[in-house]
C-alpha cells in the first residue's frame, strides 16, 4: 500500500503544503489519518514528491512515530512567545541536568571558555537584577505598612500606591 499525500499530483518542483497524510483512496486504510508531529510535516514537505509517494503506509507510520520528540524533564522549562512591534519573538529558559555526552558538547562548542563565562555572566546579572527588584519592592511595601515618609511632600509613587 502506498500513501498519497493529497488528491492532486504534484511535480517534484512544486512545494507541498498538505497538512495531513492520507492513504490512497482505494486502500483498506482509506479512513485512517496519520496524526503526526509538525517535524514530520516539515520533513515530508522538504522531500520530493516522487520520494514521498514511494513510502508504504507502514513506513509512513514509522516515520510519523519516530518524528515525535522524546519528552525530557527539566527542572525549569519556561517558554513564551512575546509580541514586539509587528513580529513575535520567543523566549525559552530550560534548566536541567546535562544529558549530552562530553564529545557532543565539545563538537558543538558548548565547552568553550568564552561561552561558559558568558553564561555565568548572564546568570549573575539576572540574579543581581532580580535581587535588587525584590529589595526595592520589599522596601516600598515596608515603607507603606510602617507609614515611614522618607521625603516630605507628595511622593512620585503616591498616585500609584
Amino acid at each position: 500500500m502506498t500513501m498519497s499525500l493529497d488528491h492532486q499530483r504534484h511535480s517534484d518542483a512544486e512545494p507541498f503544503y498538505a497538512p495531513a497524510w492520507l492513504p490512497d483512496a482505494g486502500s483498506a486504510a482509506a479512513e485512517t489519518v496519520i496524526n503526526a508531529h509538525p517535524a514530520f510535516d516539515r520533513l515530508m514537505a522538504r522531500m520530493p514528491f516522487s520520494m514521498r509517494s514511494s513510502f508504504t503506509g507502514e513506513q509512513m507510520m514509522a516515520l510519523a512515530r519516530a518524528s515525535v520528540p522524546i519528552d525530557a524533564p527539566h527542572l525549569l522549562d519556561y517558554r513564551v512567545s512575546v509580541p514586539v512591534l509587528k513580529r513575535r519573538y520567543y523566549v525559552s529558559l530550560l534548566i536541567g541536568r546535562e544529558r549530552r555526552s562530553m564529545s557532543r558538547l565539545v563538537q558543538s562548542g558548548q565547552t568553550k571558555r568564552r561561552r561558559i563565562m558568558a553564561a555565568y555572566a548572564v546568570a549573575t546579572c539576572s540574579l543581581i537584577v532580580v535581587s535588587v527588584m525584590v529589595i526595592v519592592i520589599v522596601a516600598v511595601l515596608l515603607k507603606l505598612l510602617l507609614g515611614i515618609d522618607v521625603i516630605e511632600g507628595p511622593g512620585t509613587l503616591s498616585g500609584l500606591l
